[in-house]
């Protein structure tokens, strides 16, 4: 029963995070800059952020780095749970902000609040 409860949890959550508010771009707008809330800078980059060099050998699915909006993403351990499916593969090493702003391989609409939210748990620094 316990795990049922589970997937049904994990299934509600999908669903929101598909849903894409297209009204809600600001609501958490990753391009703001800065760190997010409970995330020290020392533990998550070198100096000066990472390179796109760098980034750009984060490309496969053990190793999936997305820069959105000069932020770097390290999504690797989410990869099994994007509500897409294996659409995020798509933006692995390189910039994923047009990616992840019109989801062409989904609804077309921006990425929800709450995959906004999700995202800044994945945040790995930015580029310099």
């Amino acid at each position: 029963m316990r795990l049922k409860n589970i997937l049904l949890i994990v299934a509600v959550m999908a669903a929101v995070a598909c849903m894409g508010e297209a009204g809600l771009k600001d609501d958490l707008s990753l391009a703001g800059g800065g760190m997010p809330p409970g995330r020290p800078a020392a533990a998550q980059e070198p100096a000066g952020g990472h390179s796109a060099g760098e980034v750009a050998g984060h490309n496969s699915e053990g190793s999936c780095w997305l820069i959105i909006h000069g932020n770097i993403y390290d999504v690797t351990k989410f990869i099994p749970f994007h509500p897409g499916g294996s659409a995020i593969l798509e933006g692995c090493g390189k910039d994923a902000t047009g990616l992840f702003e019109t989801r062409p391989m989904g609804s077309g609409a921006p990425h929800s609040s709450y995959a906004r939210k999700t995202a800044a748990g994945y945040y790995a620094g930015r580029v310099r």
